[in-house]
């Protein structure tokens, strides 16, 4: 076709026709690479044992019913266990968020703790676990109790997939909500019923810390049962030490 064109114009034309070619081409090859891309890509997730046991500080973090907690690498589209390949052996670590984060970026100020396998004990905000074909039971941690006390707190366990692999997106889990609540708390209650050899301060309105349970240790009066017998037989002494009767 082009050989009747003179042969100036044979030349522009000719030139014209091939970019357009290599345009066509390069388009095509684009078009290509990106949806080879989105075939190759995978979509996996962590999935993470939901139902934690309201717990104290210093108790073992587990499963309702002393379970394990797990966490288990799924492929998102088939929900099948990831247990071969490279993402089956990857690193993930878990770190504590409040209750009511969304996104799981509003993390829980605290210090999780476990043996490592000697006498000292390691002291992490995130900490970190190797899956084995696929999935991961978390050992013997719990929170550490600082030296403030700790508020009750609503919180819940996070796991997020730490390696990166080309062309691999893997989801974070997060367990339900679950509560800590500060041991010393614990140790502070008041017994609805005390036992004579409980502390005097177990009684109502005797604080641990306050001046009454200081006088009335100072008079001799340290349990509950030292307590009664005042009450009944040196009634005049209790009353001058306590002054609340």
């Amino acid at each position: 076709m082009l050989s009747h064109f003179p042969p100036t114009l044979r030349f522009k034309y000719d030139k014209w026709i091939r970019i357009l070619v290599k345009e066509e081409s390069e388009g095509k090859n684009q078009a290509t690479h990106r949806s080879n891309n989105s075939v190759l890509r995978r979509n996996l997730e962590l999935r993470i044992s939901t139902n934690i046991s309201s717990l104290w500080t210093g108790d073992h973090i587990e499963c309702i019913g002393g379970m394990p907690v797990t966490v288990t690498l799924v492929d998102s589209q088939t929900n099948e266990e990831v247990n071969t390949g490279p993402e089956a052996f990857g690193k993930v670590e878990i770190v504590v968020i409040k209750a009511e984060a969304e996104d799981g970026r509003n993390e829980f100020e605290c210090k999780l703790v476990s043996h490592n396998g000697g006498k000292k004990n390691v002291y992490v905000t995130k900490f970190p676990l190797r899956l084995l074909e696929g999935t991961v039971d978390l050992p013997k941690i719990w929170f550490m109790r600082e030296r403030a006390s700790m508020n009750m707190s609503n919180l819940r366990l996070q796991a997020r997939f730490v390696d990166n692999f080309d062309g691999v997106h893997v989801k974070d889990a997060h367990t339900e909500p679950f509560l800590i609540k500060d041991i010393r708390d614990k140790d502070n209650r008041k017994h609805p019923i005390p036992s004579l050899d409980d502390g005097v301060w177990r009684l109502n309105k005797i604080d641990r810390q306050g001046p009454i349970k200081g006088r009335l240790i100072n008079a001799g009066i340290k349990t509950v049962e030292d307590f009664i017998v005042h009450l009944f037989l040196r009634r005049q002494c209790l009353e001058e030490v306590t002054l609340i009767l």
